[in-house]
């Protein structure tokens, strides 16, 4: 009886410390780094921005590509820190929506091909490094998600 005890109190703790599974997602995400080389982004990645939009050149640009096989609703969610004097927007599928002015933002966009461009821009009145973290996410399944923070380093000369 002892033993069963003992070997009851062992499965219960294994099993409370395996994390449930999270839920993966139908689509990846890939970002054009400084070098123009589009790249991979994993869950849970720190990039920095530091290159501006040849046509807008006060405005940094974060661009990529977002993969699937499925048709599916798209999520992103902006969580950014409130600065005065800075502005964002996102963009992807022909359809720009600026920042809201608030820590916490979705944009939202119905994927159905196989590969879809996205950008983000963004300015600001002062030098500094800003921070914007996107959640991207099925909207049906917010768990399979790939989060991405961003640090836009916004430097003019």
């Amino acid at each position: 009886m002892k033993k069963f005890f003992y070997l009851s109190i062992i499965a219960l703790f294994f099993t409370a410390c395996v994390k449930p599974p999270q839920d993966t997602p139908i689509f990846s995400v890939k970002y054009y780094n400084a070098d123009g080389q589009l790249t991979a982004l994993k869950d849970g990645q720190t990039i920095e921005i530091n290159t501006f939009d040849e046509g807008l050149p006060t405005k940094l640009l974060f661009k990529g590509v977002i993969y699937s096989q499925e048709s599916f609703n798209l999520e992103v969610t902006a969580t950014r820190e409130v600065v005065e004097g800075t502005f964002d927007e996102f963009c992807a599928f022909l359809n720009c929506v600026p920042s809201n002015g608030e820590a916490v933002q979705n944009f939202s966009f119905s994927v159905n091909q196989e590969e879809s461009e996205f950008y983000a821009h963004f300015d600001a009145v002062n030098n500094g490094d800003y921070k914007i973290i996107y959640n991207f996410h099925e909207k049906e399944k917010p768990n399979a998600k790939i989060v991405i923070t961003v640090i836009y380093k916004y430097k003019l000369s």
